[in-house]
């Protein structure tokens, strides 16, 4: 008995040193990653902003909308850019006149969030509007915090990068 306990732990452990040489994609935060940074935001909200949410969002939690941005970028080619900044490797801040230039798939994620914060602040504009506002803030602050969308250049925010663990 004892002697099968051995084998099968050496398998145990062969398996799971097999299974971490496999090479494994890796795809930014993704859906799982924008929601746990939403559910992260709405845990240290205020009792006011989290009722500011909730008149915004009614039913509809941050968690719930962190993906908006991703879902709807399909059908609205110019929010492309909007979930990343493409900055220079070689420096060491952020430029808007180099690093945020506007194209037909929008300019970049600090834009995109500084209009967001605008679009929040100004209570003429329609719930929806806002609320969309909000639905955006939510995912590109998750985004900018992505090492790959700050940083390098001339790869999509790190889109184009294929990386792989091990």
């Amino acid at each position: 008995m004892e002697k099968l306990n051995r084998y099968l732990r050496a398998l145990l452990a062969i398996a799971l040193c097999a299974g971490l040489l496999v090479p494994t994609n890796l795809t930014a935060w993704g859906p799982e990653g924008h929601i746990v940074i939403a559910t992260i935001a709405n845990a240290r909200l205020t009792p006011a902003a989290r009722a500011a949410v909730r008149q915004l969002l009614g039913r509809h939690s941050l968690a719930s909308v962190a993906n908006f941005a991703d879902q709807i970028r399909p059908q609205r080619p110019e929010t492309a850019n909007w979930h990343f900044v493409d900055i220079p490797k070689d420096e060491t801040n952020y430029d808007p006149g180099r690093d945020c230039q506007p194209s037909p798939k929008g300019d970049c994620v600090i834009a995109a969030i500084a209009r967001a914060e605008t679009a929040l602040k100004d209570r003429s504009l329609p719930r929806k509007q806002r609320a969309e506002a909000l639905k955006f803030l939510v995912h590109f602050v998750g985004d900018l915090h992505q090492p790959l969308h700050c940083s390098d250049n001339h790869d999509r925010g790190g889109n184009d990068v294929n990386v792989s663990f091990l």
